[in-house]
């Protein structure tokens, strides 16, 4: 038995539905016209696992995307009225895009990239640890420090 997110109704049947990018539990009224990723508390139903697909971090848009978007264009000598006619976009919408106003969907991302010859999504750092902890020379390390350096050999 859980609270649904939403309104705070006891439920013995929950769904775990995607919301505006946000995973919720919500009882079955709230889950109505929302995306349903699975079901919690029936009987008859085996819990679900997540798919490899969600297990993979999302790649992640690139800081100052606007900029570049705006570079590529301006270089192929596209005016954004021109860009959105063969992208099939509103050009109201690409110019909150390159003014960084919004972000782009995964789908405007794609017809950007392929328009443009650009490239606006990383995948995001896999591991805190490969990142390089930088000390100065009066800060003592850590357990972590040592642990994660690897000694050249001779």
């Amino acid at each position: 038995m859980g609270d649904c997110e939403i309104c705070g109704r006891s439920s013995d049947i929950l769904y775990i539905v995607e919301l505006e990018g946000a995973r919720m539990s919500v009882c079955e009224r709230c889950s109505k016209g929302k995306s349903i990723i699975s079901k919690i508390g029936s009987e008859h139903e085996a819990p679900t696992r997540p798919s490899a697909r969600e297990e993979e971090p999302e790649d992640e848009i690139i800081e100052g995307y606007g900029e570049k978007i705006r570079k590529a264009r301006e270089a192929l000598g596209i005016p954004m009225k021109v860009l959105a006619e063969r992208i099939n976009e509103k050009e109201s919408n690409l110019v909150r895009v390159e003014n960084e106003r919004t972000l782009p969907t995964e789908k405007l991302v794609v017809k950007l990239e392929r328009e443009l010859n650009i490239k606006l999504l990383i995948k995001p750092k896999a591991d805190a640890r490969n990142s390089k902890i930088k000390k100065g020379k009066n800060e003592p390390l850590t357990l972590g420090d040592i642990a994660f350096r690897k000694e050249p050999s001779d």
